[in-house]
């Protein structure tokens, strides 16, 4: 019995000194869904925010999603029928930060050319950082549901804009690639500076 009771001990031990990094790293950080769209700016201060969740851990990373609606889509949450021209506009504001575990490393998204550089001037503040992109990103092409995911060690962060009826005249054609990155490199720049 003793050494079963040893062995209980052992193992508790063991799985409180396991790296909890992820979990550790989100929680210090200052971000919660309104202080997002507050870095972020338009349009995000501007739509509806969709609950928030907080950070969502899993083994091996943490993760912020926070969702903002525009008006259309907003009033279709609410059971309100859309009339005119709104049937055809519902959408989403999407944005994220995770804290990686076992962040994907550089080279590894370069073997399926995935890797990019950063512009000069939006990454001259972000050393190291590098967006992962399973196309050759446009900066001026609209923003849609698969937008560059930005690197920095052990953090990523994206922007993403969803529109339920995917037509290109309602992708909110001012928020470009460009815009996204840009909003991305702002949202990392206050976390790498946050003391």
């Amino acid at each position: 019995m003793p050494d079963l009771i040893r062995l209980c001990a052992g193992t508790a031990l063991g799985l409180l000194a396991l790296p909890w990094t992820a979990a550790r790293s989100a929680e210090t950080l200052p971000y919660d869904c309104a202080t997002l769209a507050i870095t972020i700016g338009a349009p995000a201060t501007e739509m509806t925010p969709a609950p928030d969740e907080g950070w969502q851990h899993a083994p091996d990373e943490a993760r912020l999603v926070c969702t903002w609606y525009n008006r259309p889509a907003a009033k279709a949450l609410e059971g309100k029928t859309l009339a005119g021209e709104d049937w055809s506009a519902p959408s989403a504001l999407t944005a994220q930060i995770v804290v990686h575990e076992s962040p994907l490393p550089r080279a590894a998204a370069a073997v399926i050319k995935a890797a990019y550089d950063l512009p000069e001037e939006i990454g001259k503040d972000l050393k190291g950082a590098w967006l992962m992109f399973l196309k050759t990103p446009e900066f001026s092409e609209a923003l849609g549901m698969l937008a560059p995911e930005l690197y920095l060690e052990n953090l990523s962060v994206s922007i993403a804009w969803a529109n339920g009826f995917a037509a290109p005249q309602n992708t909110e054609s001012a928020l470009t690639v460009g815009w996204s990155v840009e909003r991305a490199a702002r949202v990392m720049s206050e976390i790498v500076t946050f003391p």
